[in-house]
């Protein structure tokens, strides 16, 4: 099963029934030291991500575009589409979904290389999520117009699990489904579900678990908010128990986890009374991480046993993706993805050049640039600091080093004189005064006459 991080869930309020437990100072510091920009261009958003061993992947949209980046690879484009989802199975295949149009769309990713993409239904949201058998579950909402139901694919076999429709004068809508399947391939989906009457003071805004599997919560209670709230991507983590946790901002606020327990009923933790939004979690064992926004600052806080305690800044910024296994929390700061994370996960991928080939003569001058996809790369030519997009037009010999850091990537090149235009010039006259030449060529021939001394004269050739 993969062990996927959660996503943002935010503006979500009061438990219906459950317990209650409050947080002590269980202290978390220190857990990312090393911070690395993923991106370098356009708008980058909505990423999400999922960890395979000592791998991370993740997956973002920019410019209307969905990429895909392993680690601190090369990045892979999609396809054109938006708000995409990934899980990576157990052999290190990446499995995506994402919407194109008015339909949910699945590609896979081994290596560089993209599948063909397959329609998995018609949908306007997607979460997807593998088993111990590398099988893909999708769980997607559809609006057919009117209401919207929940549909759950099984191998892309879809059946639809929540119906919205108008019971006794109530609308009812269920949106914003997130999928992860059990240590027993049973799937868990948390979604959002409101009950419409028109009334302020009657109207339901619940968060609910729908599930198959064996162990219990599939009638779980229905935890409500009583403001405006939004699953995004991940908000639903599974323990080692198969029980689902579901993070959750109470009044633009206060951050809690919420775990929904065997016998179907709801515990509540206080991960933090501070102020917070954008809740995201995960668990890997008996340790839970979540990671949220507060003034403007992404921060990590964690139950390792002890409750939740003092947070750890990580850095400015928003829409945190957090996964454990090791430490690792992508998020989004003004327009660029990052990656912050205890680990030192090298930059697999050298600074490219444009412009100019390797061993390469030109009688011309020729304007260099050069990119990386994980820095802002640096570069000297014949040891002089060198900026991209320059040119060189001096007659010379040239060696070009680009490095990011980590990488180098190194070029020489040669720009000669130009050739002369004419290789041989012959003399053909050598007595008198010639004038008024002509000429004209047959084939190989060329014929020319010319004025000499008052008379005409012929010449083929020599």
């Amino acid at each position: 099963m993969s062990k996927k991080l959660s996503l943002i869930a935010f503006a979500l309020a009061i438990i219906a029934g459950g317990v209650f437990f409050s947080s002590n100072a269980q202290a978390v510091v220190g857990l990312f030291t090393n911070n690395h920009q993923l991106t370098f261009t356009g708008a980058n958003t909505n990423v999400d991500a999922d960890i395979n061993g000592t791998d991370v992947s993740a997956v973002y949209e920019k410019d209307g575009s969905v990429y895909f980046k392993k680690n601190r690879g090369a990045e892979v484009l999609i396809a054109v589409g938006s708000n995409p989802d990934v899980a990576v199975d157990s052999t290190g295949i990446a499995h995506v979904v994402y919407i194109s149009g008015a339909n949910v769309m699945y590609v896979n990713v081994s290596g560089s290389v993209v599948s063909a993409p397959a329609t998995v239904g018609v949908g306007n949201y997607a979460t997807i999520d593998t088993d111990a058998s590398n099988k893909t579950h999708i769980a997607y909402s559809l609006n057919d117009g009117t209401y919207t139901d929940i549909y759950y694919a099984n191998d892309f076999v879809s059946t639809k699990i929540l119906d919205g429709d108008l019971d006794g004068g109530i609308v009812k809508n269920y949106t914003n489904p997130v999928v992860k399947v059990d240590s027993n391939g049973k799937y868990h989906i948390t979604c959002l579900y409101t009950a419409f009457v028109g009334d302020p003071l009657t109207d339901a805004m619940y968060v609910k678990v729908v599930t198959n599997a064996v162990e219990g919560n599939s009638l779980s209670e229905k935890l409500s908010y009583n403001s405006t709230g939004v699953i995004n991507k991940n908000s639903l983590a599974l323990d080692a128990s198969n029980n689902a946790h579901i993070v959750y901002v109470m009044d633009n606020a206060s951050v809690y986890d919420a775990k929904v327990t065997a016998d179907n009923s709801w515990t509540k933790t206080t991960v933090t009374a501070l102020g917070g939004s954008q809740a995201s979690v995960a668990v890997n064992g008996s340790t839970i991480g979540v990671g949220y926004v507060s003034s403007g600052n992404v921060k990590y806080k964690e139950d390792a046993g002890a409750r939740y305690g003092l947070s750890e800044t990580i850095s400015a910024g928003s829409n945190p993706a957090v996964l454990l296994g090791s430490h690792y929390a992508y998020y989004e700061n003004a327009g660029n993805i990052y990656l912050a994370t205890d680990q030192v996960i090298a930059d697999g991928v050298a600074p490219t050049v444009t412009g100019v080939t390797n061993g390469a003569t030109y009688t011309t001058p020729v304007t260099i640039t050069f990119a990386d996809n994980e820095a802002v790369p640096t570069a000297t030519l014949n040891g002089v600091a060198f900026t991209s997009g320059s040119t060189v037009n001096t007659i010379g010999s040239y060696t070009l080093i680009v490095t990011d850091g980590t990488n180098n990537t190194t070029i020489t090149f040669t720009i000669s004189a130009p050739a002369p235009a004419f290789g041989q010039i012959y003399q053909i006259t050598y007595t008198g005064t010639n004038i008024n030449v002509d000429a004209d060529i047959n084939g190989a021939n060329v014929s020319a006459v010319y004025e000499k001394d008052g008379s005409v004269y012929f010449k083929k050739n020599r």
